[in-house]
């Protein structure tokens, strides 16, 4: 029961150190300056947790190019990998002491593309029950205007989630300028 608590713990304050990279600076209601934070850095605060044994870190890899991401989609992003990291420590591959998940980024065509394959997950099936976290998925890639695909494969689920640049960070932030914002002097 000590190593429920504690684990249980553990993932709550990681969703609660993802929530605090929105209260880092005053919010605004456009999208201003700097990125607030990067995408890595979501999926590291989040999978944290799960990435330890014997005190290495060995179970979570992420490979690819990182991407700034804007106050606005820090909130729908974290939730996202928080719903797959919940997922797979239930009934994936962080289910099981020797899981693994691989988390690969590539820019395409104005998109970010994350894969995120599990490896070393109990077998499964396309029939999974549909329940809250499902619905949280499908509204937050509707929210950034996403595209997400699942495939469950021998090895474990895999997930493809293309997200354009300009629902992560506008494009005056990922090149390094100020993003003034839309133009209200209309």
């Amino acid at each position: 029961m000590v190593a429920l608590a504690s684990s249980l713990r553990d993932r709550l304050n990681a969703l609660a150190r993802a929530h605090a990279l929105t209260r880092a600076r005053p919010a605004t209601d456009d999208y201003l300056g700097d990125p607030a934070t990067t995408l890595h850095a979501i999926i590291q605060i989040i999978l944290a947790p799960y990435d330890y044994s014997g005190g290495e870190p060995t179970r979570i890899a992420i490979d690819g190019p990182d991407a700034p991401v804007s106050e606005k989609a820090i909130t729908p992003v974290s939730l996202l990998i928080y719903e797959l990291a919940t997922n797979a420590a239930k009934y994936g591959a962080l289910s099981t002491p020797t899981g693994r998940i691989a988390i690969e980024c590539t820019e395409e065509a104005g998109r970010l593309v994350l894969v995120w394959r599990e490896n070393g997950a109990p077998a499964m099936t396309n029939e999974m029950i549909e329940g809250f976290g499902s619905k949280l998925i499908s509204g937050t890639t509707q929210q950034l205007r996403a595209d997400l695909s699942k495939q469950w494969t021998p090895e474990g689920l895999v997930v493809r989630l293309c997200i354009p640049l300009d629902s992560l960070a506008p494009s005056a932030t990922r090149e390094g300028g100020h993003d003034p914002g839309p133009d209200r002097s209309r």
